[in-house]
């Protein structure tokens, strides 16, 4: 992963409607990765980027939203933890890719992004 502080720092720079629009394309990427891209590490990263980033974005954005984002966080930080790998189950990683899409749908929607892009 990269570093750390200075991720932080970026993120946090962008409102929150932009930090919400980031986890959801992080988890629209992870549900498109190419076969030879799927390996543990590179999920791995991109789990635990956007588990930062609700972190740092839920106590930014409306309250309604708070605990749809935090039940995702608990999601995402059990597929990192999944044993075993379940990028290495076709069916599995069918399922989580499905699922990712579907998250980021309703994340990106949280967002408003759709209805108000920024300026």
């Amino acid at each position: 992963m990269r570093n750390l502080e200075a991720l932080r720092e970026r993120f946090l720079r962008d409102g929150w409607p932009v930090q919400v629009g980031g986890i959801a394309s992080n988890l629209a990427r992870l549900a498109r990765l190419p076969e030879h891209l799927a390996q543990r590490e590179q999920v791995e990263d991109l789990l635990l980027e956007s588990e930062y980033f609700i972190e740092w974005a839920v106590p930014r954005i409306p309250t309604e939203s708070q605990e749809k984002l935090v039940e995702l966080q608990i999601l995402l930080a059990l597929w990192r933890r999944a044993q075993p790998n379940p990028w290495a189950d076709p069916l599995k990683k069918a399922q989580v890719r499905r699922q990712a899409q579907e998250w980021s749908d309703r994340v990106l929607e949280m967002s408003g992004l759709l209805s108000n892009p920024p300026a």
